[in-house]
């Protein structure tokens, strides 16, 4: 619990840093929660803790615990699933984008050498004007891909 109360706390910061002057600066703004990954344990064995509790389970219970502080403070809040399923990236991304999000939170809980850690792991991303580097970064890791795949293709071509 105290991890989810310093993650909320940690969140609601973001968020108040690019809200606009007025009572609550939650009231009208769109965030989107999504809760990292989904849908996996019959297809993967390494996103489980010590107890069996699987990440994508914690990941949803934080997301939903979350939304609702949020739609308590006026928020109006989009979530990329509600279940234990899976959901592609791209959709994901469509949802905020469809919908005007001012706010992107994806939440994770990696794994970490003590075993008496317990922290999520929360990724934002707001507007590109206020992201500039991410979106250089992007940018550049999109190109080396990019380079490795056309180079993965002359070598196979070469065979």
């Amino acid at each position: 619990m105290r991890a989810f109360i310093f993650m909320a706390t940690c969140l609601l910061g973001a968020i108040v840093t690019i809200a606009a002057e007025g009572d609550d600066p939650l009231v009208g703004r769109t965030i989107c929660i999504d809760p990292g990954h989904g849908g996996t344990a019959e297809t993967d064995s390494y996103r489980v803790g010590p107890t069996g509790e699987r990440e994508e389970w914690i990941n949803l219970r934080v997301a939903l615990m979350l939304r609702d502080i949020l739609e308590r403070r006026g928020a109006r809040v989009l979530i990329t699933r509600t279940e234990d399923v899976a959901v592609e990236l791209q959709d994901r991304a469509t949802l905020a984008v469809e919908n005007g999000a001012d706010v992107f939170l994806s939440i994770h809980h990696n794994a970490t050498a003590d075993p008496q850690a317990n922290f999520p792991v929360i990724y934002y991303h707001g507007n590109a004007s206020e992201n500039q580097a991410g979106i250089e970064l992007g940018r550049e890791e999109a190109a080396m891909e990019h380079r490795r795949a056309e180079e993965h293709y002359v070598a196979i071509e070469e065979e």
